[in-house]
């Protein structure tokens, strides 16, 4: 257990899926594997399982390329 005067560690590397980032942005999941197929969208593997960063989620949200 940690002391009130010990810092919890910030989480910089966040990442979801591409189902809930499909519910956050009202499309489909099919339509989040064709950005990440198209490379408009960069993701990354996490055992079997597909992963968008959140940092990366912003970048797109922002018309970053």
């Amino acid at each position: 257990m940690r002391n009130n005067s010990e810092q919890v560690p910030k989480i910089t590397h966040a990442a979801t899926s591409p189902i809930k980032l499909a519910n956050r942005w009202d499309c489909s999941r099919q339509h989040i594997y064709n950005l990440i197929d198209e490379r408009k969208l960069k993701a990354f593997y996490l055992g079997r399982h597909v992963r968008i960063s959140f940092e990366e989620i912003e970048r797109y949200e922002r018309g970053d390329e």
